[in-house]
C-alpha cells in the first residue's frame, strides 16, 4: 500500500495587478496559481477602460494557491474600434474592454492581416460579457486564381 500526503497547493504571493489591463492582469494571476473572478465596472469615456481599477485580495501577501482573486475592471459598456489592427491587438482590445471574442472570419475586405470590422459594429453599446465577432483580411480567404 502507497500513501501520499499532499500538503495542498501552497502559498503564493498575490501579484499586484490593479492597473494593469485585463488580459495582463488575468495572465499574473493565473500563472502565479489562482482563479480570477472577473467583476466589469461601466465607465463610458474613462481613462481607466481596461484597465482593473480593484482587486480583493489585495496584491503582496501569501494566498493559498487555487484560491480566487476578484478583479474589477473599468470598461466602456460599448464595442471599442479594432478597425486597422492586427488579429491579435483587436482581441486583446475586445478582452481589456470586458467582451468575449466569438468568431474569427476571414474576408477579402481590407489590409491583409487586418481587422475590417466587428459585429456588432464599434460604437455598439452592449453589456460586458456579450460576444463579439471579428472579421480579418486574410490571404486564405482570397479566392483561387485560375
Amino acid at each position: 500500500m502507497n500513501v501520499v500526503v499532499s500538503t495542498g497547493g501552497g502559498l503564493s504571493n498575490v501579484p499586484n495587478v490593479v492597473n494593469d489591463d485585463y488580459v495582463s492582469a488575468n495572465t499574473a494571476l493565473t500563472k502565479a496559481g489562482f482563479a480570477v473572478s472577473i467583476f466589469y465596472m461601466i465607465h463610458p469615456a474613462s481613462a481607466d477602460n481596461g484597465l482593473v481599477v480593484e482587486q480583493d485580495p489585495a496584491g503582496g501577501p501569501p494566498l493559498e494557491k487555487g484560491n480566487a482573486v476578484k478583479i474589477t475592471v473599468s470598461v466602456p459598456g460599448e464595442v471599442p474600434d479594432t478597425e486597422g489592427m492586427d488579429l491579435q491587438s483587436a482581441k486583446n482590445t475586445l478582452l481589456n474592454a470586458g467582451y468575449t471574442v466569438g468568431n474569427i472570419t476571414p474576408t477579402t475586405e481590407g489590409a491583409d492581416g487586418k481587422v475590417v470590422r466587428t459585429e456588432p459594429y464599434a460604437g455598439t453599446t452592449l453589456r460586458p460579457g456579450e460576444v463579439v465577432s471579428i472579421y480579418v483580411n486574410s490571404a486564405s480567404a482570397q479566392p483561387p486564381q485560375p
